[in-house]
């Protein structure tokens, strides 16, 4: 049976204010969920995270950033 993909989009829009130690433990939290899922056979996401800064870019998903 094969699996469906999916994504998980994070949208933080004060990310200037945000508290990144508490960012950190929830993105670690979410890593350790999507390990759990994956090692039973599911897919794994597509993770984004996506806030306001001053420089936007395009990241190319073949390369490493």
């Amino acid at each position: 049976m094969e699996h469906p993909t999916y994504s998980i989009v994070i949208e933080m829009e004060n990310a200037r204010s945000v508290d990144w130690d508490e960012i950190g433990l929830g993105l670690k939290a979410l890593a350790r969920e999507i390990a759990a899922v994956s090692a039973k056979g599911f897919a794994r996401p597509k993770v984004i995270i996506s806030h306001a800064g001053s420089r936007r870019r395009r990241l190319d998903p073949a390369k490493p950033h």
